[in-house]
């Protein structure tokens, strides 16, 4: 008993180490399981608050929000799920994007946009808003020089041939970070749960070339002319890959049943 007991600790652990970390994060013990499973969770939105220009069209806001829900759907289980357009279709969609233009702008909801919610939203209790706050591409290069081996049949292991590898390798990264809240609007638009969650991923291009160092010196010029110019920068990682697993994070930390 105490054997299969540590085992399931352990496999427990194991699980709650998978979950994406969270920043910051504020929880009441209010946003429960069983109150969100009577309650139900609504999408409100999604905004892109990375810089002034950063400005995300109806269509584009819409699509993203749907990311959301599918996450929380796949995340979630028996938890009832609203997207986004249940929203937008209750209080107006011209004033659902008036809302999220000013949830950008504060990086809050404000109490009109809580009044509003308020008096026509019946599809859950509870709402979530993510806003988009980091966006960075960034470029490094490394240079590795090491002794070239081979795998000897007869010694059985790796031996070095007497001729050096040089590898040059240039890495794309992105990282993207966005903040969450999740209102309950039977009690006022209160703010149950909020954090931020980062997310980030590389690309990586390299290139190898071997030389004699026993040769003379002009012959090693000679050779590192020869192996041209270091690898391309590899475009960025996919921004809406990493957009999903950033809201697969945050809803891997929504309530689970016991």
């Amino acid at each position: 008993m105490t054997a299969r007991l540590t085992a399931l600790f352990g496999l427990l652990w194991l699980l709650a180490g998978c979950t994406t970390p969270v920043k910051g994060l504020y929880q009441e013990e209010s946003f429960s399981y069983p109150n969100v499973q009577r309650g139900g969770l609504g999408v409100g939105g999604v905004v892109n608050a990375v810089d002034p220009g950063a400005y995300w069209e109806p269509m584009q806001r819409v699509g993203y929000a749907e990311v959301l829900w599918r996450a929380l759907r796949d995340e979630t289980e028996g938890l009832p799920l609203t997207s986004a357009l249940t929203l937008s279709e209750a209080i107006g969609e011209e004033n659902w994007r008036a809302l999220l233009d000013r949830y950008r702008a504060q990086g809050r909801l404000d109490p009109a946009g809580v009044a509003l919610i308020g008096a026509h939203y019946h599809g859950a209790r509870y709402l979530v808003l993510a806003r988009l706050e980091r966006n960075e591409v960034s470029r490094e290069e490394s240079d590795e020089t090491k002794p070239q081996t081979e795998y000897d049949r007869k010694l059985k292991q790796e031996v070095e041939t007497g001729r050096m590898e040089r590898t040059r390798t240039r890495t794309t990264r992105r990282q993207l970070g966005a903040s969450f809240q999740v209102l309950d609007l039977q009690n006022g638009g209160h703010t149950v749960w909020s954090g931020a969650i980062e997310k980030s991923a590389s690309e990586q291009a390299s290139k190898s070339d071997l030389y004699d160092p026993k040769r003379r010196l002009a012959e090693t010029i000679i050779d590192g002319l020869l192996q041209g110019d270091p690898p391309e920068f590899p475009e960025p990682p996919s921004f809406d890959a990493l957009v999903e697993r950033l809201f697969t994070g945050f809803a891997e930390n929504m309530p689970k049943a016991d």
